[in-house]
């Protein structure tokens, strides 16, 4: 193939030098004859001199050019076709001579065929490793059986639990695969909740300390004091520390100590966990590979996953984990988790971190029932800024300040809300903030309108309350009951975030802003109202007391009709609360409505209709006004309002 390709390229480069070539001599004659020379005079042979000169040193420079180019392409064409036969261990030579883009190529080349053969080489690597680590309890159970069938051993239970042990470790060894491949494949949800480190460690030693008093071996708990909380999975967490102190018992010799500490990074913006113990340490050879899958030395007894699932549990936390042998002898595994914002993969803006296609600011539990979404710059100056919410510079503390929509198909939702309400849908530029839009009237930011978080999240929409110091919410959340989803983390420059759940199980998050402030509100088409459907709004109403410095208002509806509830901050109205309604399916959770104020409710409410949305609630009066509620075609509820009296902050 490779000789085809040369001697096509140089019969390609023959003609076209013929061709030169013929085009020379008819423009030598043209010359000759315009100038009267002769063929014979001293002119005329100057000139075919020169003529042959030129032919001379076109013909080699073409000629090398061509061999420049053509040889390296012909080495391309001859190496693609071994690869494609299954050999991947040839490389074209990368000669120092030819055009830079040809080089390029052939370096390309080249490494695309190191990867292959990489991968090849792993491929059979894994395939042969879990064939022999499989093989193992199968041929114990084959073995079990066949014996208890030919009568050599008798049915009993101590026959029949050694079978059942040796299928117990192949369900731990298929369980184990399947971890590490979601891990690796950054598919692994992480349910992740606010934790206390050091309560997570303590537990992980309390449950060993049966196994090691047994091997002769005490477990020494060193925990700096007040470790800050970490947003984590804290199962996962467990698994990761329960492993290393699995493999730290298995090695100690007896009258030794496993130590298990805790402290925090000198920056505190990382917390560091380290499993020590007293026992060989790890060979010298297996120590740069020893989370690698299957790597294992001679004498374990193990599979070989535990620890390269452990750094894809600790990597897919945003944190990175590291093997040593102190010089005192044994062996220490230490890893560190961010502390602060839920960490995501890959870094978002400004070293805010997501998951894959899903940029800041709002990352956090898998468990919402609300999808996360992320605010984007609608200009070059927000662009620059990171993620800017709004317009304004001081946000409205303890009250709404923003709402934004999860959507599972955000291009729906753009074209809906645009026909039901004239807004100007612009998706941010920016691919780090996945596609986050700003809702526009005019030129205000109203909403935002953004991708869910995970595929399995239903489409919400989410309400912000505005607060001078997220920190100090946080710790009012808690004392009061409520639980934190997301502890506070920065979003650029435009400020800090924090998502947490009331004691009735609504989500909602705060704004502490910096650069920016919150919507423009006070206008048909905007943010009205937010209401709080509870189930247990007993426990909800003191929360947002205590929290916000809300005062609840309660007053009847009429005959049959639940009470209704409305928060008021400095004698002013800015949210309601109701019980739901008991014929409201169990499934559905506490929740926060977000109601837009419109011109016309009926108006609204049809166009809504007829651009797909289905009906919740018909148009109905209230004592404030007209009202009605809708699903939008992706599944989020929303509410039409219009108040006698504005209730919302412009």
């Amino acid at each position: 193939m490779r000789r085809g390709f040369l001697w096509r390229t140089g019969c390609l480069a023959s003609v076209v030098l013929l061709v030169g070539i013929a085009g020379l001599l008819v423009l030598a004659w043209h010359l000759a004859t315009a100038l009267g020379l002769s063929a014979r005079g001293a002119g005329g042979v100057a000139l075919l001199v020169v003529l042959a000169l030129a032919v001379l040193v076109g013909s080699a420079f073409a000629g090398r050019s061509v061999r420049r180019f053509a040889v390296p392409f012909g080495d391309l064409i001859e190496a693609a076709g071994r690869v494609e036969s299954g050999d991947y261990d040839v490389r074209v030579p990368e000669r120092p001579w030819g055009p830079p883009p040809v080089r390029a190529l052939v370096h390309a080349f080249n490494g695309m065929a190191a990867r292959l053969a990489t991968d090849e080489h792993q491929r059979r690597t894994l395939l042969a490793d879990i064939s022999h680590e499989l093989r193992t309890p199968l041929t114990v159970v084959q073995g079990e059986l066949e014996a208890m069938l030919d009568g050599i051993h008798a049915a009993d239970e101590t026959h029949l639990a050694a079978a059942l042990e040796e299928t117990q470790v192949l369900a731990r060894l298929v369980e184990d695969l399947r971890t590490l491949a979601l891990a690796e494949a950054r598919t692994l949800v992480l349910h992740r909740e606010t934790t206390d480190p050091a309560v997570l460690v303590e537990e992980v030693a309390r449950s060993f300390q049966a196994a090691a008093e047994a091997a002769g071996v005490s477990i020494v708990v060193n925990v700096a004091d007040d470790p800050p909380l970490i947003d984590v999975d804290p199962v996962r967490v467990r698994e990761v520390l329960s492993n290393l102190v699995a493999n730290a018992l298995r090695y100690a010799p007896p009258d030794t100590s496993v130590t298990l500490a805790l402290r925090a990074s000198d920056d505190g913006r990382a917390l560091g966990f380290s499993v020590e113990d007293a026992g060989p340490g790890i060979p010298a050879g297996l120590l740069p590979h020893v989370f690698e899958r299957f790597a294992k030395s001679a004498e374990s007894r193990g599979s070989g996953l535990g620890l390269a699932i452990a750094r894809q549990l600790v990597e897919a936390h945003g944190g990175r984990i590291a093997a040593a042998n102190p010089a005192a002898g044994g062996t220490q595994i230490t890893f560190e988790l961010p502390v602060g914002a839920a960490p995501r993969w890959p870094p978002g803006p400004e070293g805010v971190p997501c998951r894959p296609g899903t940029p800041t600011p709002r990352c956090y539990d898998d468990r919402l029932p609300i999808g996360p979404s992320r605010p984007g710059g609608t200009s070059d100056e927000q662009a620059q800024r990171g993620c800017d919410m709004a317009d304004l510079t001081a946000a409205e503390v303890n009250r709404p300040v923003w709402v934004d929509l999860s959507s599972a198909d955000p291009a729906a939702s753009h074209a809906f809300y645009s026909r039901v309400f004239g807004w100007d849908v612009v998706v941010s530029p920016d691919p780090r903030y996945g596609g986050y839009a700003m809702a526009r009237i005019g030129e205000q930011d109203v909403a935002g309108i953004g991708p869910t978080m995970a595929p399995d999240a239903p489409t919400a929409w989410m309400v912000y309350l505005g607060t001078p110091d997220a920190e100090a919410l946080v710790r009012q959340v808690q004392a009061a009951g409520g639980r934190v989803v997301a502890p506070p983390f920065d979003v650029g420059d435009a400020g800090r975030m924090t998502v947490f759940q009331d004691p009735a199980g609504a989500f909602i998050s705060a704004w502490q802003p910096k650069a920016m402030g919150g919507f423009h509100a006070g206008v048909p088409n905007t943010f009205g109202w937010a209401e709080l459907n509870a189930r247990g709004l007993e426990r909800a109403v003191p929360f947002y007391r205590d929290v916000f410095g809300w005062t609840p208002q309660t007053r009847d509806t009429g005959p049959g009709m639940p009470s209704y509830t409305e928060f008021q901050l400095g004698g002013r109205s800015i949210a309601g609360g109701m019980e739901m309604n008991p014929m409201v399916p169990g499934e559905v959770p506490s929740h926060w409505l977000a109601y837009f104020a419109v011109a016309d409710v009926e108006r609204s409410f049809h166009a809504a209709i007829d651009a797909g949305a289905h009906e919740m609630l018909g148009p109905r009066d209230y004592p404030g006004g007209r009202l009605a509620i809708l699903r939008d075609p992706q599944g989020a509820a929303f509410g039409l309002i219009s108040m006698s009296e504005p209730a919302a902050a412009e």
